[in-house]
């Protein structure tokens, strides 16, 4: 795979939701630096993807719009992140925090 194109990377590799996931933000175009991303890092699930979309970012080339896109994009439903750090939260289809879901009291 070294010294092949990003744009022109073909592998076996399947992670489900990434292709909803990357037409959600506008960015399918980028599904062959995805995939190969996810190959070399060993990320199987859109959960891992998300939790390092800044490193993907950076690894695609993306324009600064699509970045901000990408930044900004909201986990789909069904998939949680792993851990949660000052950068980043675990997101629901309604795009909020998971503070808001617990009881009060």
């Amino acid at each position: 795979t070294d010294g092949l194109p990003v744009q022109d990377y073909q592998t076996d590799l399947v992670v489900d939701g990434l292709v909803e996931f990357l037409a959600e933000v506008k960015l399918k175009r980028y599904l062959p630096a995805f995939l190969r991303w996810c190959e070399e890092m060993g990320a199987v699930s859109v959960s891992e993807i998300y939790e390092h979309r800044m490193d993907i970012a950076s690894f695609a080339q993306l324009k600064p719009l699509e970045e901000i896109r990408l930044q900004n994009a909201v986990l789909p439903h069904g998939y949680a992140v792993a851990k949660t750090d000052a950068t980043s939260s675990t997101v629901f289809e309604e795009g909020r925090d998971d503070s808001s879901l617990l009881p009060e009291g």
